[in-house]
């Protein structure tokens, strides 16, 4: 089964303007932590996934769904951002 959470978590990121870095820094992690959680190489605890949504502004459910470009990547007038609307 496809696992989207890294994939999630690192295009929300960088939609946020966070780096690997801020991330960290806000999610009490290790820049390197972040690097192998967006590589798929290991995975979260609940608590930190908790932490990383609320860092992002987003409920955790976000993070693990594949339908995340459906809520996340919305232009502001309820639309699909061009940039987002043909991934996934």
């Amino acid at each position: 089964m496809f696992n989207s959470f890294p994939t999630n978590l690192k295009r929300m990121r960088g939609k946020v303007g966070l780096t690997q870095f801020g991330l960290a820094i806000l999610c009490n992690l290790t820049p390197s932590h972040i690097s192998r959680i967006e590589r798929g190489e290991i995975n979260v605890r609940l608590k930190t996934l908790g932490r990383m949504a609320k860092a992002l502004g987003v409920a955790p459910e976000d993070l693990i769904s594949s339908n995340i470009k459906k809520s996340f990547f919305k232009n502001k007038n309820g639309t699909q951002s061009q940039e987002e609307s043909d991934e996934f």
